[in-house]
């Protein structure tokens, strides 16, 4: 994956590029899409009472999710993982990135984080390494603190469509809500939250309208998020 993902850094945006951000004239941008998220995440842990101090983005890429979560989360102190130096060579944001190997366990200590993102890393991630994932992420994590994973739904047959049809993800196997819950419950990580999540940025108000509508009912939303905590 690290020498594939090095390959995908200089055009990352244009291969990740889909039949729904094309015909939405967004082809060219990741932004809007990451938008959606961040209003997902921000009201999940408002609900919770949780204001993280220390956030891992886990797999973070080109770090554009982490400039929106400067902007969340402005006194927090925020880091990035990713097996990609490339892709973390693409960033213009200011904070610590590490890289890491494979499989290989983070080089962290324990119990740093109070809050670890995983947006769309796992779907990239042969199923059998999850388990030894969600342990390493555990034991990164403070007792109490959350892991929040956005993934693509393979229940929802649009999802697999477009996946299908995104070059970055052309190697990518989807995973459920479900089976993503059982792995981590074998850590020790409990669900708190969980919410399908919409496709369509506002920037079409009619499909963003019933877009959202069906991103309400988790098993047939194009993406979910889960909130698991570690006790």
């Amino acid at each position: 994956m690290k020498t594939e993902f090095d390959q995908f850094a200089n055009n990352y945006v244009r291969l990740s590029s889909h039949p729904i951000k094309r015909m939405l004239g967004m082809a060219e941008s990741n932004l809007p899409f990451l938008q959606l998220k961040v209003v997902h995440l921000e009201t999940v842990l408002r609900k919770l009472g949780s204001i993280p101090s220390r956030i891992l983005d886990f797999g973070c890429g080109d770090g554009q999710f982490g400039v929106l979560l400067q902007t969340l989360f402005p006194n927090s102190h925020h880091f990035g993982v990713d097996c990609s130096i490339e892709m973390m060579c693409q960033s213009t944001m200011d904070r610590n990135f590490v890289q890491v190997e494979e499989f290989r366990g983070l080089p962290i200590a324990d119990r740093v984080f109070d809050l670890i993102l995983c947006v769309c890393v796992f779907h990239h991630l042969e199923e059998k390494n999850l388990e030894l994932t969600f342990r390493e992420l555990s034991r990164v994590l403070t007792t109490g603190g959350y892991i929040v994973v956005f993934e693509h739904n393979p229940t929802n047959p649009l999802t697999r469509f477009v996946v299908r049809r995104t070059p970055v993800d052309k190697d990518a196997v989807l995973i459920s809500v479900g089976s993503l819950e059982r792995v981590a419950k074998k850590v020790g990580l409990n669900t708190v939250a969980k919410r399908g999540c919409g496709m369509v940025p506002p920037i079409s108000k009619l499909m963003h309208a019933i877009d959202a509508q069906i991103a309400l009912l988790c098993p047939i939303a194009a993406q979910y998020m889960i909130v698991l905590r570690r006790e």
